[in-house]
Parts: C-alpha cells; sequence; structure tokens
C-alpha cells in the first residue's frame, strides 16, 4: 500500500499542477497567426530533396532553385563567418546511400557544424551496390559533366573509405586545388595518405580493439573469434585491422567469413551451426557468391535470426545487434562540418591537424543482455541501454504515461472549448493561407509550372499506379547567351513564355510539365493511345520552339535539347528512369544539341562498355527494394 501512495502522489500533483498552467495559458488572450500554416508549409518543403542520383536535399527545410542546401539553424553566429564568400559550396561525397543510418547522422552533424549561409549538395557512390570499375568511371563522367556546368565546389567532405580513395584517384583532375575535409575512415594508411596529399579529417574511431577487449571480457570460455566481412574496401579495411591485432589476442583464434565467396544458404548454415565457443562479430555483408546486394538492414537481419549466440558489432541497430562500441557519427560529422568552417573562413588545411580517433558510444540492448545473460555491471560507465524494460524505468514510464493522458485531456477539453470562440472568419483565412502556402511548395513562381519536389511526387504516384508513360527532360540550348546577350529580365521572359508554352500543351496533351531549375525542365506524358510514342512526344517538345519569343520588340530564337525513357519498358523505378532520360539529353547536348533522343536509341549506338547503365536497369528490383526502406 505503501508503495502504491508513492506512485499516486506524484502523479495526483503533476495533474493538478499541469491543469492549473494550462488553465493559465488558455485563458489569456492570444493572438492568431499564420504560424501553423508557415510551419506546414516548410514541413512539407522538407521532402524536396533525396531526389534524383545524388540524393540532393535541403537541410534548412526549404528547397533553393538548384536543388542543393543550406545549413541548419543551429550553427556558427555569422559574424564567426564573416571571411567566408556568398558563393561557397560544399559537395559531401558518401561512400555508401542515404538508407544508410550512419550516413544520415554524419549529414546531420556537418549541417551543424557549417554556417547557414553555405550550401551543401549531396552525392552518393553507393558502393554496397555499385562497386565496379565501370560504376565509378560512369560516376566520375556524371560529376564532372554536372559540376563544370553548374560551378564546382569551394570544399570537399567525403565520408568513409570509397569516398577518399575517390578523391585521391582523382586528386589532380576533378577535384585538383579544393580542400578536402574527410571522416570516418577505417584504413590508417588511407587517412596518411590523404594527409601527405594536403587533406585533413576525423579517423574512424578506432573501435575493433576496443569491441574486441570487451566482448573478450563478456564471453570469457570463448576460443575463436568469427568476423562477418566482405569483399568491399570497408570489408577489406576492417579484415587488415583484425589481423593486425592477432598478436594481442593469441589466445584465441580468428576466422573470417566473406560474404562474397558463399551462398546466402551456406552463410545463414555456418551462423545457425556457431557455439558458445564462439565470439561472432558482424563487420560488413553488402553481397553473396551470386552478386546479389543487401541492404545493412537486410544483412543484419540474416545474421541476427540464425545466430543462437550474441553479435557483436561497431553498428548498432533493432535488428538483433546485442551490442558493441560504435563511432558517434554525429559527433564526427559535426567535427567535420567545423573543419570545412574553417578552411572557408581562410584558415590553410596545413594548420588544420587530423584527428587520429573519432568520438565512440557503447550501446546495448537490454533485452538481449537478459537473453544472454550479460549483466550492466560488466558493460563500462555511460553505456547507452536501448529496450530497456527494468522494472524501475517500467513505472516511471507508468507514471509519465497517466500523467501525459491525464494532462492531454485537459488540452483537449480547454482546446475544444477555445475552438468554439474563434470565428469563423479567422478559420476561412487560415484555410486561404493553408492552400496557397500547399501552391508555392509545390509550384514554380516563374514559370507556374510543378516544382521539383512536385515533380518526384507525380512520378511516384504514376509508377505505383503502373500506368504506362513518357518521361522527358529538357533544357534550352544557349540560355546563358540569352541572359548575356539580351539580359536577366529577358531570360526570365524566355523562361516565363516556355512555362505558358508548356502548359498549353500539357492541357491538350493529357501530360504534365515541371521546372526542375535554372533552364531545365521535364515532363511526363501518358501513353493510352496508339500514336502517342515517345518521338511522338519529343516531336511535340521540340515544336513548342519553332516560333521565337517576343518581347520589347525583339525577337529571341529559342532551342532545346531532350532525352527520353518509357515506364515501364526501360525501368521501372524512379532514380533510374531519370538517370536514363538524363543520360540521352546529355548525349544530345554533347553530339550537336536541338535534337531529341530516346533511352531505347542511346542503347543502339553506345557500344556495349558504355551501357553502364544497362546494369543499373537490370539490378532495379534490389535497388529498389533499398530505395523504399530507406526514404
Amino acid at each position: 500500500m505503501a508503495d502504491t501512495n508513492r506512485i499516486k502522489a506524484p502523479v495526483t500533483f503533476f495533474i493538478l499542477f499541469g491543469s492549473l498552467m494550462l488553465l493559465f495559458f488558455f485563458l489569456r488572450p492570444f493572438p492568431v497567426s499564420a504560424a501553423s500554416g508557415e510551419s506546414t508549409a516548410s514541413a512539407e518543403s522538407t521532402a524536396s530533396g533525396e531526389s534524383r542520383t545524388s540524393g540532393e536535399s535541403t537541410a534548412s527545410g526549404e528547397s533553393t532553385a538548384s536543388g542543393e542546401s543550406t545549413a541548419s539553424d543551429e550553427t556558427p553566429a555569422a559574424s564567426e563567418t564573416a571571411g567566408i564568400s556568398a558563393d561557397a559550396k560544399v559537395l559531401f561525397l558518401s561512400s555508401y546511400s542515404i538508407a544508410n543510418s550512419s550516413v544520415m547522422d554524419q549529414i546531420s552533424g556537418i549541417r551543424s557544424g557549417l554556417s547557414s549561409d553555405i550550401k551543401i549538395a549531396y552525392e552518393f557512390l553507393d558502393t554496397w551496390g555499385l562497386n565496379s570499375n565501370q560504376d565509378e568511371a560512369f560516376f566520375y563522367e556524371y560529376l564532372e559533366y554536372k559540376y563544370k556546368r553548374s560551378g564546382m565546389f569551394s570544399l570537399v567532405i567525403a565520408g568513409d573509405d570509397d569516398a577518399l580513395q575517390f578523391v585521391i584517384r582523382y586528386r589532380y583532375s576533378l577535384f585538383k586545388n579544393i580542400p578536402v575535409v574527410y571522416l570516418g575512415i577505417d584504413s590508417n594508411s588511407r587517412a596518411l595518405l590523404a594527409d601527405s596529399l594536403d587533406m585533413t579529417g576525423i579517423s574512424g574511431g578506432k573501435t575493433v580493439d576496443s569491441n574486441l577487449s570487451l566482448a573478450s571480457s563478456l564471453c570469457p570460455d570463448a576460443k575463436d573469434f568469427l568476423i562477418i566481412t566482405d569483399d568491399t574496401t570497408t570489408g577489406t579495411s576492417f579484415r587488415s585491422t583484425f589481423n593486425a591485432l592477432k598478436s594481442k589476442y593469441n589466445s584465441r583464434s580468428f576466422n573470417f567469413l566473406d560474404t562474397s565467396l558463399l551462398s546466402l544458404q551456406e552463410i545463414k548454415d555456418t551462423v545457425s551451426g556457431l557455439t558458445s565457443d564462439t565470439i561472432l562479430f558482424f563487420m560488413s555483408f553488402s553481397n553473396d557468391s551470386s552478386g546479389k546486394i543487401y541492404t545493412s538492414d537486410e544483412a543484419l537481419k540474416i545474421i541476427t535470426e540464425n545466430a543462437s549466440i550474441p553479435v557483436f558489432s561497431p553498428v548498432l541497430s533493432d535488428d538483433g545487434i546485442t551490442g558493441g562500441i560504435q563511432e558517434d557519427c554525429t559527433k564526427t560529422g559535426e567535427m567535420a562540418g567545423e573543419m570545412a568552417l574553417e578552411i572557408l573562413s581562410g584558415t590553410p588545411v596545413p594548420d588544420i591537424p587530423s584527428v587520429n580517433k573519432a568520438p565512440t558510444e557503447t550501446v546495448f540492448d537490454a533485452s538481449l543482455m537478459k537473453k544472454y545473460g550479460i549483466s550492466k555491471s560488466s558493460l563500462p560507465a555511460g553505456t547507452t541501454y536501448i529496450h530497456d524494460d527494468e522494472s524501475e524505468k517500467a513505472t516511471q514510464r507508468t507514471i509519465l504515461t497517466l500523467s501525459a493522458a491525464s494532462v492531454l485531456l485537459v488540452i483537449l477539453l480547454l482546446a475544444a472549448a477555445a475552438a468554439t470562440h474563434r470565428s469563423k472568419k479567422i478559420e476561412d483565412e487560415l484555410k486561404v493561407k493553408s492552400i496557397r502556402l500547399q501552391e508555392e511548395a509545390e509550384k514554380d513562381a516563374l514559370t507556374g509550372l510543378g516544382n521539383r519536389r512536385l515533380f518526384n511526387m507525380d512520378l511516384e504516384k504514376n509508377i505505383q499506379a503502373e500506368t504506362p508513360f513518357v518521361l522527358l527532360v529538357f533544357d534550352l540550348d544557349g540560355f546563358k547567351q540569352i541572359n548575356d546577350t539580351y539580359g536577366h529580365p529577358s531570360g526570365d521572359f524566355v523562361l516565363a513564355e516556355t512555362g505558358r508554352r508548356l502548359s498549353c500543351l500539357a492541357q491538350n496533351g493529357g501530360g504534365s510539365c515541371y521546372r526542375f531549375g535554372g533552364d531545365e525542365f521535364a515532363a511526363i506524358f501518358h501513353t493510352r493511345r496508339e500514336n502517342d510514342t515517345e518521338e511522338e512526344c519529343i516531336k511535340m517538345i521540340l515544336a513548342l520552339f519553332k516560333e521565337p519569343c517576343r518581347t520589347d520588340g525583339k525577337e529571341i530564337a529559342v532551342k532545346t535539347s531532350v532525352g527520353s525513357t518509357r515506364f515501364p519498358q526501360d525501368a521501372c523505378e524512379s532514380g533510374v528512369l531519370v538517370h536514363c532520360a538524363d543520360e540521352a539529353l546529355y548525349h544530345v547536348k554533347r553530339n550537336g544539341k536541338h535534337e531529341g533522343l530516346t533511352w531505347r536509341r542511346l542503347q543502339e549506338i553506345r557500344t556495349p562498355e558504355q551501357n553502364v547503365c544497362n546494369k543499373m536497369s537490370s539490378n532495379q528490383d534490389s535497388l529498389g527494394q533499398a530505395s523504399n526502406k530507406e526514404i
């Protein structure tokens, strides 16, 4: 009874105190503003990123015309960044895809460390799925074309080993004279080589030795280690690190399970046959001997569902990892962002020493600790626990739940009472403002066409509806010359007139048109009729520009180049579709302009070695699964 009274007392006090404070708040006169509508628009526009191959996103939550981003508000004061150029632009080059949780943590940290005035562009090597020499060559060509056209960057941040290796390989071509900051590097030799090339940054958390030591103390009777790796750059680096530590742990043997050499069933059989004599480490698992690609979550699930012993790893997730010492990727990203800020402010790279060990944290799953008999007293002080259902915390959650439910009830009652006193006029004004903000978030102000965010949503809707369509991407040939010759007001007029013509075409042709930004446009046309061929769609776009644009007594000739692809014949995933159309467009731009080209025709005129995207299209089912999971 005494324990019950101790629980009831704080609950009663919390409810009464909360009710009084809420009553005082709601009885005060409060102004009605458009804040709610504005916050909705901001939240919606955040989703405009993470599209196409580059995965660009808007850090502040508001899309820019170029699809890049600016750092978040939680950044150094403007006075600290007074020496930075207004055109400063940072490229974050990640080894993996945005599906990787550590990549998202790195991006969050980088945004926090950089100034809010600095634009950030994001590119993803995605080496878990695309790691051949051809893939790398294509990615290089893509970066070179894209950024030499839109303007090179002021600084590069390379995330993890594959990205740094890419930067080192092209240090004197694509990245010549560009400052480089790296983070999350597991290979000591690669970090030292980067430092010798006037780069700086933060090496990985150096957690292998500490994880071996911790796991050994938790499993004292085990006779050997089994380390799960693969043939990627990261997997090879992990294997080298473990081998270097063999002499320190010579009382146990070191064995490696290379997933790239075994079938999925062989991997499952090996893991399921392990006993308490073995300490199991999960480090990297991106593919099996058949060449099938696995996301990090898929790989973790395969291992943890088949293992009957604890699984240790420097990467913790909710998929059955018992625990481990892992790199604090958010803090590491913040440190890299601060280094980048110093360099952009004028500090020479050699004056910023590299950090040879990133900050770490110990994280364990309390529910699995209980399963395998691991006590909290055997773990380091400051360990973070997930899935912790001890009675003390359960009681606290019960108290907080009851208190929150009671306060929520009071809030709902008071909110309902307050709502009855609001006038219909204010409600109508808020509705109009909300609709306007929604339109602004999805429309391009200059042309009236849908923007990149609306394009991404419409493209996904059409794919999910399994409705055949043609995707066209195109831009205005020589648009810079129009601006230089007639002035930017005339250039804006040309863009607006282009938007007007495209709107008329969309209304009459049963399609939708969009402006990506600058002079780049896209269109989606459904192919319901027999004469709605891909070539006819291209002709409709080219025909729009037969007549010049007339303004202020001047006639401005405008031409365009078009690339197209078909759903579902060419590809069934949004990123691949856009990529294929882009490839066709780039081929036209390189070979005379003023024409259109289908992806299908591009494959016919290219050599087999050039058709890197064919491989991407053939693997789109596995890539699509990763995409669906991650974003």
